[in-house]
């Protein structure tokens, strides 16, 4: 690996998720060889992972449209904020200047907003135009109704009594496809199964739990995670 690999908890620090939804996510774009949080990821798998974790790449945060959408402003606006902190970006520029990523970092940050993952809830900024002008902000502190809604955990279908499959049940319906397939036109070959490692978090991956809340309390968010993955042929 080069030394810009990163490891996957390092990703999963950068987007806010736990180590599972890493790994998982990168099986689902065939990145099979990590097998925990201190697995090593190349830059190019990287990027490609940080698009599906909802995570800006380096490209995003050079763009000028990617700031404009994140705080709400108009080009304007942007390069007056960046011009009252030091940094010059000319009109026909598209990308930010070196030291200008930085500062909108902090300035998001200072808004309540990620700036590598968003947040629609934003407040506009003003930016009075022409000699003198200061930059103002504008907050709406939040209702409780709106603190508790943001950390309700909704679930998706509807929640009832589950049954997990056992690794020894994932394992025999895998082998009575294979024996009923074996005489088709595609059937399953190689059959076995491609990881032990990888078949039992898939399986035991519905089964966690934030404390004592599951994470996948309904059939809709709790199906096998094994077939979805292809962890197992």
């Amino acid at each position: 690996m080069s030394r810009k690999s990163v490891s996957v908890q390092s990703l999963a620090n950068e987007a806010s998720v736990d180590v599972d939804e890493v790994l998982v996510t990168s099986w689902d774009l065939g990145i099979d060889h990590v097998m925990n949080a201190e697995s090593m990821i190349s830059h190019g798998d990287a990027r490609h992972l940080r698009v599906s974790l909802g995570v800006a790449t380096r490209a995003n945060l050079r763009s000028q449209v990617y700031w404009e959408n994140l705080l709400g402003l108009s080009a304007l606006e942007l390069r007056n904020f960046l011009s009252d902190q030091g940094v010059t970006m000319s009109e026909r520029a598209s990308k930010i200047p070196p030291g200008g990523v930085s500062r909108l970092k902090a300035e998001a940050r200072g808004r309540g907003v990620d700036p590598l993952k968003g947040n629609t809830e934003i407040a506009p900024l003003k930016f009075p135009v022409g000699p003198g002008r200061a930059f103002t902000e504008e907050r709406q502190e939040p209702s409780d109704d709106d603190i508790e809604s943001r950390f309700t955990w909704r679930s998706i279908g509807h929640e009832r009594p589950l049954r997990f499959l056992s690794t020894q049940e994932v394992t025999d319906i895998h082998f009575a496809l294979v024996r009923d397939f074996q005489n088709s036109d595609d059937p399953i070959s190689p059959p076995g199964i491609k990881s032990e490692d990888l078949l039992n978090s898939a399986i035991f991956r519905p089964q966690t739990t934030f404390g004592e809340t599951p994470k996948y309390p309904t059939v809709e968010t709790g199906r096998p995670l094994a077939v979805r993955h292809r962890l197992w042929r």
